[in-house]
């Protein structure tokens, strides 16, 4: 009989159906559509040595799928930091761990749209404000890529990688200044196209139902890249302010995309209001729904989490930190 009993404890622990999932996937598993839930008060987050201006003009983060974990740097800039030192912060789903360090560089400028990760090669990126030269870490180790073939002077940066580019191979895209835009083979900078970018920041969003890249160009333009590295221009007038990001006043808004749908998001910074972006379509629509406040003046960051089917929000002002889910459409939804 005890023999049977011990056969049964390992079977538990051994079957899949048992095995408990991570914390963030317990919330994202309850959420209905159009439905935010704050995660529990995370005492490593809290506890984190973090400058309050530390996410200030700040956009997107990184999931990195195999290692299940949020990847995001930035700095605090030249205006709030002594020394304005970049940090990398990483959230570890399994243990439910925040964990910030310092990394080598002490720069002006923030966190923005500098942020990609290449789940193949398990490589981060990143790209300062007014450089050309871009970083790379991985376990722990910094290096740098081959400079873009353009110049970055006083300008803003997006990366982003595209897991389709390139022949399937996956390709990390560059939206530079002044028009310029280029992928990385892994060796070498490839210049992609000249559209009227913004001169000072700019965004790209991948979207992992329709395999595209949008981005933003100069005076609100806005376009869309795909595989083969062709660039579309949309032609919707969009009625959102796409130059700024959060944390940018009242303009700024953050950019973002529902991994189940496919519709691309602009969470307003102004009033809290959820838009829609149809990119098939090239149409927009303001929802009933809105961004819950955390605390007024607050930023932060956000990652689209395609296995969970949710958006992943940061926010933190001075002490106030925490964190949300946010689910727009569920499985089975049509996409647009």
């Amino acid at each position: 009989m005890l023999e049977k009993y011990f056969i049964f404890l390992i079977a538990i622990f051994h079957c899949p159906s048992f095995v408990h999932a991570n914390l963030l996937e317990d919330y994202a598993n309850d959420l209905n559509a159009g439905e935010w839930v704050d995660l529990p008060s995370d005492q490593s987050l809290l506890e984190l040595p973090m400058s309050y201006a530390l996410h200030f003009w700040a956009d997107s983060g990184t999931w990195d799928p195999v290692n299940k974990r949020i990847i995001w740097m930035g700095g605090p800039g030249s205006c709030c930091g002594n020394p304005p030192t970049y940090q990398l912060m990483i959230y570890e789903l399994e243990t439910d761990t925040w964990t910030i360090a310092a990394t080598p560089y002490a720069l002006s400028g923030h966190g923005y749209d500098g942020n990609a990760y290449d789940p193949l090669t398990e490589n981060f990126y990143f790209s300062f404000y007014g450089q050309e030269v871009v970083k790379k870490w991985n376990d722990g180790k910094w290096s740098e890529l081959p400079p873009v073939p353009y110049s970055m002077s006083s300008n803003i940066a997006s990366l982003e990688w595209f897991p389709e580019a390139n022949n399937g191979k996956g390709a990390l895209m560059h939206f530079g200044c002044f028009g310029k835009s280029s992928w990385f083979d892994g060796t070498a900078w490839h210049d992609v196209s000249k559209t009227e970018m913004g001169i000072h920041h700019t965004f790209a969003q991948y979207n992992p139902v329709h395999k595209i890249v949008w981005f933003r160009g100069s005076d609100n333009r806005h376009f869309v890249i795909d595989p083969t590295f062709r660039i579309t221009e949309l032609k919707s007038a969009p009625p959102v302010d796409l130059n700024y990001p959060n944390g940018y006043g009242d303009k700024g808004g953050w950019k973002t995309v529902d991994p189940i749908s496919g519709k691309y998001l602009y969470f307003s910074g102004l009033d809290n209001s959820i838009w829609e972006f149809y990119v098939l379509l090239d149409s927009w629509n303001k929802t009933a729904l809105a961004k819950p406040i955390f605390h007024s003046g607050s930023s932060g960051f956000t990652v689209p989490i395609p296995e969970y089917g949710v958006n992943f929000v940061l926010n933190h002002y001075w002490t106030n930190r925490g964190a949300q889910l946010y689910k727009h459409r569920v499985v089975g939804h049509k996409t647009n």
